[in-house]
């Protein structure tokens, strides 16, 4: 099979060609010597951000007290972890497109002598092919340790093309890559925007009015016990839900996997009609005492472990999604009526429904629950494009490399 890409710029033809890395890379052993370089100097390395700042990425340095023996790595060399990654076990190769900054001494540094440091770290950002090359060169020691020295890491055989065709390989790779940073960012600032609106939308601190409001509303929110809002219901599958039914509380979509139950089991799943809310008691860093999410896809059934509640009053679906699912909203309430579990929280209904909230009229409702569904949609239509810019990217470090 001759060494070529399936994907390639017109004017290149020759085959690539199979050689050790070390025809590409040599050890560089400078060193932090006379402490040149500072905390503020020091780099780690990202599986997924390449080489970045300790502290302008994590917010402080995680080096030790000296820093004398430090690697120094220059803008355009390259680094190796030596530490394993879930996904990369071997370690990671990456390029140096910052500053000259120090790394610790564990890691391999090399100077690049032939070729073209951003093709290098392209090559092997395909993590089947960096786990490929690593593999065979790197011994486990205990604890996970990963043995190998720094001239034995570029000792395997790569397949690489002349620097003129590394240069126009990367330059599509980088470009791609470029606009995933970019639309990574913006996604993250419309997460806090609806995180702001989440916050500004509804009643705070005391308040009967929100902060943030449509300006033909000015009537206080009302206070509810929530009793007046939705009631217990335990209402069982009579086998009129099959396995097909089941719905994923956490995820509020039905599963796929479905699963060929007994009748007698499947007896035993609680009903969740539309709009009915459903209580997750998983804790996370974005629901303290776990959270209720509402039925918004349709009539299903859901384990028997799940406590299920019903709307008794008119009500919009939308708003009431987002509201019931509001941790400015609920951190208190779940507060007053969860207990701790060994795994989760379980929540006492009874106590739950003594809480009170505050509701807006139906009409403000409504505008609330459009507004913030309008902006989910916007959410999600920017992961797709997000999501199809990393798949093409994966797509191009299959094609455009020779793999063997």
């Amino acid at each position: 099979m001759a060494n070529k890409p399936n994907i390639r710029f017109k004017g290149f033809t020759e085959e690539w060609r199979k050689s050790p890395l070390s025809d590409y890379l040599v050890v560089s052993s400078e060193r932090n010597i006379n402490n040149q370089y500072t905390a503020e100097d020091v780099q780690s390395v990202s599986g997924e951000y390449g080489v970045v700042n300790q502290i302008e990425f994590q917010g402080r340095s995680f080096a030790g007290a000296s820093l004398l023996g430090y690697r120094v790595i220059h803008h355009g060399e390259i680094a190796y972890t030596k530490s394993p990654l879930k996904q990369s076990p071997y370690g990671i190769i990456k390029a140096n497109k910052i500053e000259t900054g120090i790394v610790s001494s564990l890691y391999g540094v090399y100077k690049v002598k032939n070729g073209y440091a951003n093709f290098i770290q392209d090559y092997f950002d395909l993590l089947s092919r960096l786990n490929g090359y690593l593999r065979p060169l790197v011994n486990k020691g205990a604890k996970n340790t990963l043995l190998i020295t720094d001239d034995g890491a570029i000792s395997g055989d790569v397949i690489f093309p002349n620097e003129a065709e590394q240069k126009e390989v990367s330059k599509i790779i980088e470009s791609i890559s470029a606009s995933i940073t970019q639309r990574e960012k913006e996604l993250e600032k419309l997460k806090n925007i609806k995180r702001a609106l989440l916050e500004k939308l509804f009643p705070q601190n005391g308040s009967k009015v929100p902060a943030l409001r449509f300006k033909e509303f000015a009537e206080e929110w009302e206070d509810n016990v929530l009793e007046d809002v939705y009631y217990r219901c335990i209402e069982k599958n009579d086998l009129s839900f099959g396995p097909d039914k089941i719905i994923s509380v956490a995820n509020m979509f039905y599963r796929s996997e479905v699963s060929n139950s007994s009748d007698d089991y499947m007896k035993t799943y609680n009903i969740m009609r539309l709009g009915d809310i459903a209580y997750e008691g998983n804790k996370s860093i974005n629901y303290a005492y776990g959270r209720w999410v509402e039925n918004d896809i349709g009539d299903g059934i859901v384990s028997h472990v799940f406590e299920v509640l019903r709307p008794k009053c008119v009500y919009d679906l939308l708003y009431w999604k987002y509201a019931i699912n509001n941790e400015y909203i609920m951190r208190k309430l779940l507060l007053r009526s969860t207990k701790k579990a060994t795994m989760m929280t379980n929540v006492v209904v009874a106590d739950f429904l003594r809480q009170k909230i505050l509701i807006p009229t139906i009409y403000e409702q409504n505008k609330i629950g459009k507004l913030l569904a309008k902006f989910d949609h916007l959410l999600s239509f920017r992961e797709k494009q997000l999501t199809l810019l990393k798949h093409t990217k994966q797509a191009l470090l299959e094609q455009m490399f020779v793999n063997e």
